[in-house]
């Protein structure tokens, strides 16, 4: 490996770790005030900077321009233009901008990674994040360890820890990737050393939904492996998983509150299915092009609704911990209709790539890896977010699969022109 690329790695190491909290750990103390301003000079000065280095990495090596462009800046050039009709909309500008700046890395990834080399970059960045965070707990450091205002242990009776990640939410998430990646590409000593590593920060980051996600990506890898040992089309997987969509939909939609007290569960998910409700009705009022980038929560009219929830008053609701509501509240139908298209085609295509060859392992973790993140967002804000690995991961799985697509189309192309 070159100096050249060397400082590549570095550079793309810095972004992603960055993207999962790296700085915001470092630099934005776990202090109420602080997150509220949500960025202090250090954390700017540093975004700012990633910023300048990845207009430079794509003028250094120069990407040809390819029609995935369109599918990493269409949300983003949107999130922009609704600035001009968001209930904020400085801070919609602000913030969409950010994300289209973040697009600028990505296609610089997508010029550099094939899909195993983005996948291993991936589950490297992540074991490395993980470690650097249980030596720092061991150390003592105290800026790893996540003040919960509830004062809950860990299912192994411990205090809970977010490590270098920005929520002990989103650790638990990154460690649950790590894991499913780990799983489906590693073997060996390796394997036995990372999914060991994951699953202890999973269980010490205290993280419901981290290790829920860990069950899911197993269950997800064993449906996919089954579907293939039954050669199910991949038309056929993803009705399937179309029709198991709407059914939980619907369940979740009559049953949900019976089924969390026979669980003796909080009926309300800890005040989520209030902001569902709530999110439903903000939707209905802008559906089509919504409110705009964060243009709805924390503006006038969204405080005022909000002191109407006993649960929500003196709180700033920052979102409503459901990626689908989130982005039909600030894209509407424009948005929330082209994505979830794309990620029902990228499903499609990778499960397809799995063909018995050396980079099936490569396909199987982008696809778990994917039904991961399209579940976790139920639960939690993970989709076009600025500054952000999940959203970004999720982009370049999308574009990854328009890539194969486009590979299948040139390939179709060529056995068309050399049969005649």
């Amino acid at each position: 490996m070159s100096l050249s690329e060397r400082a590549r790695l570095v550079f793309y190491s810095c972004y992603f770790m960055a993207g999962m909290g790296f700085f915001a750990v470092l630099f934005v103390p776990q202090d109420s005030n602080l997150q509220a301003v949500g960025s202090t000079k250090s954390f700017l000065i540093s975004w700012l900077l990633l910023y300048v280095f990845s207009f430079l990495t794509v003028l250094k090596w120069q990407p040809k321009f390819s029609k995935v462009y369109f599918i990493v800046f269409f949300a983003p050039l949107f999130f922009v233009f609704s600035s001009l009709w968001s209930e904020q909309p400085l801070k919609s500008f602000v913030y969409s901008s950010s994300m289209l700046l973040n697009g600028v890395f990505i296609i610089s990834l997508l010029a550099y990674y094939s899909i195993d080399g983005l996948i291993k970059f991936l589950v490297n960045v992540l074991f490395v994040m993980v470690v650097l965070s249980l030596v720092l707990k061991i150390l003592g450091a105290d800026f790893v360890n996540y003040i919960d205002i509830h004062s809950r242990l860990t299912v192994i009776g411990t205090e809970p820890i977010r490590g270098l990640f920005n929520h002990k939410i989103t650790a638990g998430l990154y460690s649950a990737i790590g894991l499913v990646i780990s799983l489906c590409i590693f073997s060996g000593l390796k394997r036995v050393l990372y999914i060991t590593t994951f699953s202890v920060f999973n269980l010490l980051t205290g993280s419901a939904t981290g290790i829920a996600m860990c069950a899911i990506g197993l269950v997800a890898i064993c449906f996919i492996r089954f579907a293939r040992y039954f050669k199910v089309q991949s038309n056929v997987f993803v009705f399937i998983l179309i029709v198991l969509t709407i059914l939980a939909i619907f369940v979740s939609y009559n049953y949900l509150t019976t089924i969390l007290e026979l669980l003796n569960r909080d009926p309300t998910l800890t005040g989520r299915t209030l902001l569902w409700s709530w999110a439903v009705n903000v939707i209905s009022e802008q559906p089509v092009l919504g409110w705009g980038y964060l243009g709805y929560n924390g503006s006038y009219l969204a405080g005022n609704v909000a002191e109407t929830y006993v649960q929500f008053e003196n709180y700033n609701v920052p979102h409503f911990h459901n990626s689908y509501l989130q982005v039909l509240v600030e894209g509407g139908l424009v948005v929330f209709i082209p994505l979830i298209t794309c990620l029902f085609i990228a499903i499609k295509l990778f499960y397809s790539e799995l063909s018995g060859t050396s980079s099936d392992k490569y396909y199987l973790a982008a696809l778990a890896v994917l039904l991961v993140i399209m579940v976790a967002g139920i639960f939690v804000n993970l989709m076009y977010k600025y500054n952000d690995s999940i959203s970004m991961i999720l982009m370049l799985f999308i574009s990854y699969s328009y890539k194969v697509y486009s590979s299948r189309k040139s390939d179709g192309y060529k056995k068309r022109y050399s049969s005649k």
